[in-house]
């Protein structure tokens, strides 16, 4: 595989010179079938059909007395495998450190370091709590979000349909990390 740069817009990309070729993607998708037995080998309960609106944040929802009203922007709301699902909505996913307290140095540190440690934990704390919520409103979501290698699960089958759109490279690496 050979890597190039691509100058557009004032920016550099990394383009793989597989993104074009059609046997590359070919060779890809005879692997990802032979490994998509077992990324399904889970609790039947977690592949069945799901209801999924992708698209939940603040200017989607209507709220009243603190209770959702409606939910607006369905377009993009499609059914699929629970598993495929199990990531929490961007309104309160936090991919970076778990934090739930102060360090003991809090104190001692600048304005701006004890900014961004309250930043964590307020992000940490409301990540748990929805977790938390889940749990108890949603016990199969909940199941989901905690299925092993789930992440390494979903990847593959969410590249595989769409490697035309510069995502052959983010695939092959899926794979890599399925087979590992």
């Amino acid at each position: 595989m050979r890597i190039v740069f691509c100058l557009g817009k004032g920016e550099a990309t990394l383009i793989s010179s597989a993104q074009n070729s059609p046997q590359a993607h070919l060779q890809l998708l005879e692997k990802y079938l032979k490994v998509a037995p077992a990324i399904l080998d889970i609790d039947p309960v977690l592949t069945r059909p799901t209801l999924w609106h992708g698209d939940l944040h603040s200017s989607n929802l209507f709220v009243e007395d603190g209770h959702i009203t409606a939910t607006i922007d369905w377009q993009g709301s499609w059914a699929g495998p629970l598993f495929l699902q199990s990531q929490p909505s961007p309104i309160v996913d936090y991919p970076g450190s778990i934090l739930l307290q102060r360090p003991d140095n809090f104190n001692d540190l600048g304005p701006e370091q004890q900014a961004e440690i309250k930043q964590k934990i307020f992000k940490s704390t409301l990540y748990q709590l929805y977790l938390l919520e889940t749990k108890e409103r949603n016990p199969l979501l909940a199941k989901a979000f905690h299925l092993d290698h789930g992440k390494t699960r979903r990847l593959p089958v969410e590249f595989a349909g769409n490697t035309w759109d510069d995502d052959i490279v983010s695939f092959r690496e899926a794979l890599i990390n399925v087979e590992r």
